[in-house]
């Protein structure tokens, strides 16, 4: 059986009746390759960029939200712990802010979130930051004395006061107000009682309460030297006032002293006027051999209503003659006259 040749440029026919030859790459259209799937791939490059924008844009939305909701709670909490002014009242003499020292107190109590607060503060004088505390309620009491330029000390007061700083009822932020239940009164101090304690606690509690301590110094300095210096001026005053009782003294001594030796002096005269009057009127000679004797105590002579003193002269030791002479010198005679009859 012969077989058909087969010519090997002749491709066989039923191969050339059923299938198609496949072109040769060469014959294909330069970027023809793949083009069926080109119009997918696009429309899924800018599906993702709209979703790459979108979520872009919600996260600065909700960045921004977050940022504005922020400030307003940031916004909400300074207002709920906003510190209001409190106005303590201050009563004390002499009491100059711009020169003395600031007064220092202790503030305790709690806050309106029911934390507990317990500070130191400086009020009243002048340069110091004011008093100012958030909502709630508290005890403000005084820590020691503050101290004038001058040295001055003051009693502190003992009682505590209360401080309320509180919202009304449906209000805001705005419309807290701070009340003290009293005021503060001082009174100063007899520099001459003062002692070392007292102006130590006096600095101390400066210091304490944060005051600068140079300064601090120079007021306790300044209440030291007017402590000594009172003192001083005490001492030196007792002084004077014993030296001026002891001259008052010395000097009504003198006067008396000296009235007396007048008076002394007076009465000599008297007695000696009497003396010769009663000689005089009773004839008693001059004779030193005969004395006279008078008597100290007078009598009340009722015929003329006047006083008399009796007065009796002795010879050789006897009574030679006597009678009342009307004082004071017996010029104007006397009564019961026993006269000189030797």
């Amino acid at each position: 059986m012969e077989h058909p040749t087969h010519d090997a440029n002749t491709a066989p026919s039923e191969t050339s009746a059923n299938a198609v030859a496949p072109a040769a790459l060469s014959d294909m259209p330069q970027g023809a390759t793949g083009s069926s799937n080109a119009p997918q791939g696009a429309a899924a490059k800018s599906s993702k960029n709209v979703i790459i924008a979108i979520v872009i844009v919600t996260v600065a939305v909700l960045a921004a939200i977050a940022i504005i909701v922020g400030a307003y709670l940031h916004n909400i909490d300074q207002q709920n712990h906003r510190t209001y002014a409190v106005d303590v009242q201050i009563s004390a003499e002499g009491y100059d802010p711009a020169t003395a020292s600031p007064i220092p107190v202790h503030v305790e109590g709690t806050d309106f979130e029911d934390n507990t607060v317990s500070s130191n503060f400086l009020i009243a004088a002048d340069g110091t930051e004011p008093l100012e505390l958030m909502r709630g309620t508290y005890t403000l009491t005084v820590m020691g004395s503050p101290i004038l330029a001058d040295g001055t000390l003051y009693q502190v007061p003992e009682a505590a006061v209360s401080v309320t700083v509180a919202m009304p009822e449906g209000g805001n932020a705005d419309s807290v107000t701070a009340t003290v239940s009293d005021t503060l009164t001082f009174t100063k101090l007899d520099p001459l009682t003062i002692t070392d304690d007292q102006i130590n606690a006096a600095h101390n509690a400066l210091t304490a309460a944060g005051f600068d301590t140079a300064q601090a110094d120079t007021f306790k300095a300044a209440a030291t030297a007017a402590r000594d210096t009172a003192v001083q001026q005490e001492e030196e005053r007792k002084q004077a006032e014993e030296e001026a009782r002891l001259k008052a003294e010395e000097e009504a001594r003198a006067k008396a002293e000296a009235e007396a030796q007048a008076a002394a002096e007076a009465e000599a005269e008297r007695l000696a006027r009497l003396e010769a009057n009663a000689r005089e009127l009773l004839g008693v000679p001059d004779d030193p051999s005969i004395t006279c004797e008078i008597d100290p105590n007078t009598s009340y002579w009722e015929g003329v209503g006047k006083e008399v003193q009796r007065v009796v002269f002795y010879e050789n030791g006897e009574e030679c003659a006597s009678g009342y002479f009307i004082l004071p010198d017996g010029a104007d005679g006397g009564r019961t006259f026993n006269a000189y009859s030797r």
